[in-house]
């Protein structure tokens, strides 16, 4: 039933995959714990800006932020995969499946420097299937290096 109401591509989806989401990361708010610290970028840009990365929310605000930033995520991912028509017709698939895998990790639960680069990611995955068209690639080639490098000052491992 959900399936075959999320081949269809109509706006009511959205509010859908608010609801599956919402669904998805009930565990989280029925069990928040006390206090949750977010960590938004590595400690060294941290150094380099001589601010402190640590930003104070309730569990509660900070789940809630991270939900709407997943749903983004998931409704950008989907706009991507149908406009380059990756799956031959335009659906919200790509984006029930993101948000089911997305509740699947603890890093996409709460607000960290991970949910943050998804967004890089899916900006290059963007640069990438674009590069398709395009006869002179190098300067798109550069602007996904110094994508890579602005996601690796977030998030490390990002590299």
């Amino acid at each position: 039933m959900i399936i075959s109401q999320f081949r269809n591509y109509s706006p009511i989806n959205i509010l859908f995959l608010s609801i599956v989401g919402f669904v998805l990361c009930l565990g989280i708010f029925l069990h928040l714990p006390d206090k949750l610290d977010s960590v938004i970028f590595e400690p060294a840009l941290g150094n380099l800006l001589g601010e402190n990365n640590l930003i104070n929310l309730s569990p509660s605000t900070n789940v809630f932020i991270t939900l709407i930033l997943t749903i983004s995520q998931a409704t950008i991912l989907n706009r991507i995969t149908s406009h380059f028509n990756l799956l031959g017709k335009p659906s919200f698939l790509v984006a029930l499946m993101y948000m089911t895998l997305a509740s699947l990790f603890l890093p996409f639960l709460i607000l960290s420097p991970t949910l943050i680069c998804n967004f890089i990611s899916i900006w290059m995955l963007s640069k990438l299937l674009s590069l398709y068209r395009q006869t002179d690639v190098k300067a798109e080639m550069f602007d996904l290096g110094m994508i890579v490098g602005i996601g690796s000052l977030i998030y490390f491992p990002f590299l």
